[in-house]
């Protein structure tokens, strides 16, 4: 077998192969894919590809290392963060209106480019194809746009890099990226040549190696090897260097057999950075991990861990965060300090970006049924948004509303809650702060952490300032983490009831605190563990995550995922669970759902009593804000249906306004609907409330197979039932007579079918 030729020592993806049970483990970061130049490269200023000033037809971004190929060559380079006293950086990268926090602005951070290029010499008709197509796309923001779809390969080749000489560039099962040069019957093998820039030195050793030295960085090209396709005769060659160009010497061998020459190359110098900071998720399964090295990058994971898209961020400086929406939906901020905030559909498309001058935005967080999302912030540099504050994202536009001074420190987490009430935990002050769902105080009471001002150590490399995943909910306790000890509180007064060691962890050197729907509570820790606790934070079980954690969440699927230091993994959670839809209801309501169907969108309501009030209107919105009413149906019942038998595309939200008999209006919460076009959407159960019988109906063009399954309220399996594979099942029939009174989750898993509630009278 021929020898490799690889880019990067030890650059293998790591992947356990479970994911059929839920159980998986991946480097996020780690791409081993040619992506397509569709003008993304032209877009970054500080790119330098030295000697080879082509430009750019394709390039493999992997764990903050990029190589560049162009029609003549290619380039190294590996973008790092340093931080510099304020006062040494040149007067043109100072920011007059950056913001005077403390001692934060001491220090700037600014990106050092070590790049060292590659170009065949003297090389004539090249001709190139990119090929196996692969299926994750790549994004980039650019200016003030986006460049959507930009496409994936797994070789990339160049026909003619001489007369008679073509190469090979691919990915090796485990070892990075490879070349082969393939020489014809007579090929000039003796013109080709590679000339080096950007380096310090370049020399060969004993052995025959090529080491180009830059600054700590040491790019290796091992000694190549050579045989002959017909016969497999191997044929001696080494590298000859004159100043810093290489060649290749061969003993004299058949030229009218084919040669291939294989070199190695590796790239043990250049530091890598694949740190996952959020990983977030949907009702579908759907994982998404935001973090990498700079300008951050979103990903999009199946369920099996399997890419879908990848987003690069124009954003370079502090690490903001990610939140995920049931849909798919993501957010993501910049921590500073351009006040940049943006929002992708689940394609990976931007559809709104908004900057609005020197901020600190450090975290996000939803209502529990994703219909507010609350924005802390830090610094303000205008009038948009007060300094030390939370603030309503509109989910439209972007713009931020309802902003509330909460404290005189910075709060870095932040969670919502089955109230609406949103809670935080500040730096330096120290605080564990609870806010009502328009912001108003509640109570304010000590953290009993001593949180540094920048936030946690594992950020940014030697930027050390974001916000923390550091404070989780369930039912009437909340959990807190500052890496090293977990403590659990009182909801209603804050009062500290228990607390406990994370084994292995350090303060602010890890991360993540998350609550499933039984109770479990899941920390982070440095030693690559993630330990799960019962309710009072007695310890339970632990299993292994990969490296230092920096946030853990429990899906809608049912698995507890987790983020860190080049992973991001999934494990089946010990808990069944039902993707959140949380009830917010006023007094006498007690169920309100909206749900997709394939040319309509059913909507559910029930009271305690027929007589609590006198009519009830439907309203919907294109976009959560602006409502007109469709329908006002008369009171009496205790359960309403109606239709909307001409739905918007996209999304829409429904609210139900209810007038009481001394003519007071009050509303239902809005239930979000998303409708692609001329698709079905989901499951569909009738009648609904059900009796004895409950009918199920599948989306057209979708075979049942795998399993269907019912969940009570807490979450419980009760029924499960497979379905066959070998039939085209359109719908079945279900006895639930037997179900007490109440609302049911049922989910069909096994080919995206999903999820849909009913209640039982």
């Amino acid at each position: 077998m021929k020898p490799f030729f690889t880019f990067c020592l030890f650059c293998f993806c790591v992947n356990l192969g479970f994911a059929q049970n839920g159980n998986w483990s991946i480097r996020p970061y780690h791409d081993r894919l040619f992506v397509e130049n569709i003008g993304q490269w032209e877009h970054i200023s500080s790119l330098d590809i030295g000697q080879d000033a082509a430009p750019v037809i394709a390039g493999v971004e992997d764990e903050g290392t990029e190589i560049m190929f162009t029609m003549s060559g290619f380039n190294y380079r590996h973008r790092q963060q340093r931080a510099v006293p304020v006062y040494h950086l040149p007067e043109a990268a100072m920011d007059e209106d950056e913001p005077d926090n403390e001692g934060e602005d001491h220090t700037r951070m600014i990106w050092d480019t070590l790049a060292i290029s590659a170009h065949w010499v003297n090389a004539t008709g090249i001709t190139y194809q990119l090929q196996e197509l692969q299926s994750p796309l790549f994004h980039y923001a650019v200016d003030a746009g986006q460049l959507v779809g930009a496409k994936s390969y797994s070789k990339l080749s160049y026909a003619e890099l001489y007369p008679g000489v073509d190469v090979d560039f691919t990915f090796h099962a485990t070892e990075g990226i490879k070349y082969a040069l393939t020489v014809a019957p007579g090929g000039a093998i003796d013109r080709v040549a590679l000339a080096f820039s950007g380096m310090e030195q370049a020399f060969l050793d004993a052995d025959g190696n090529l080491h180009l030295t830059l600054g700590d960085a040491e790019l290796i090209d091992h000694a190549p090897t050579a045989y002959l396709v017909e016969s497999g005769t191997t044929v001696p060659i080494h590298f000859v260097l004159t100043g810093s160009t290489l060649r290749f010497e061969l003993a004299a061998y058949d030229h009218s057999q084919t040669l291939i020459i294989d070199p190695w190359l590796i790239n043990p110098g250049f530091t890598t950075q694949g740190k996952v900071f959020d990983v977030g998720w949907d009702c579908s399964g759907n994982v998404y991990a935001f973090g990498g090295s700079g300008p951050w990058k979103v990903k999009k994971f199946n369920s099996a861990g399997v890419l879908q898209w990848t987003y690069n961020t124009s954003h370079t400086a502090w690490y903001g965060d990610l939140i995920s929406d049931d849909l798919g939906n993501t957010y993501i901020i910049e921590g500073c300090c351009n006040g940049n905030r943006q929002k992708l559909n689940p394609a990976g498309v931007v559809q709104w970006t908004v900057s609005n001058g020197v901020y600190e935005f450090w975290r996000l967080a939803f209502s529990c049924d994703f219909s507010k999302l609350t924005l802390a912030n830090a610094y303000s540099g205008g009038g948009i948004a007060p300094t030390q504050s939370l603030n309503a994202v509109n989910l439209t536009t972007g713009a931020l509303s309802g902003g509330t001074t909460i404290s005189a420190s910075e709060p870095r987490s932040l969670t919502g809650s089955l109230s609406g009430n949103f809670y935080a935990i500040t730096s330096v002050g120290n605080e564990v702060i609870a806010r009502t769902s328009t912001y108003a105080p509640i109570y304010t009471t000590a953290s009993s952490y001593a949180m540094l001002y920048n936030g946690p150590l594992y950020s940014n490399g030697t930027n050390t300032t974001q916000g923390q995943n550091g404070i989780a909910i369930y039912s009437t306790f909340i959990y807190t983490s500052n890496g090293a000890t977990l403590i659990k509180r009182d909801i209603a007064t804050g009062a500290l009831l228990t607390s406990a060691a994370i084994p292995g962890g350090v303060a602010e050197q890890n991360s993540g605190v998350t609550v499933d729907n039984c109770g479990n509570v899941f920390a982070g820790s440095s030693n690559g563990n993630v330990y799960q606790y019962d309710v009072n934070l007695n310890p339970v079980s632990s299993f292994a995550a990969g490296a230092a954690v920096y946030d853990v969440s429990v899906n809608g699927t049912g698995q507890v995922l987790s983020a860190g230091n080049g992973f991001l993994a999934s494990q089946v959670s010990p808990c069944v669970a039902v993707c959140p839809t949380c009830v917010i209801l006023p007094a006498g309501l007690t169920t309100w759902d909206a749900m997709a169907q394939e040319t309509s969108v059913a909507l559910h309501w029930a009271v305690a009593q027929g007589d609590a009030y006198e009519t009830y209107t439907v309203d919907r919105s294109p976009d959560g804000s602006h409502f007109v009413s469709l329908q006002t149906v008369n009171a009496g019942a205790l359960n309403y249906d109606w239709l909307d038998g001409s739905p918007l595309i996209g999304d829409s939200w429904y609210r139900l306004s209810m007038r009481d008999r001394a003519g007071l209006l009050s509303y239902g919460p809005a239930r979000h609907v998303y409708r692609g076009e001329g698709e079905a959407q989901a499951l569909m159960v009738y009648p609904n409330p059900a009796g004895d019988l409950l009918h199920v109906q599948f989306p057209a063009g979708k075979q049942a197979i795998g399993k269907l399954e019912i969940y009570d309220a807490q979450g419980k399996l009760l029924y499960t039932q497979a379905l066959d594979a070998t039939a085209w099942l359109t719908a079945l029939t279900l006895d639930v007579k037997d179900l007490p009174t109440g609302i049911y989750t049922l989910r069909v898993t096994g080919n995206g079918l999903g999820m849909t509630r009913f209640v039982k009278q």
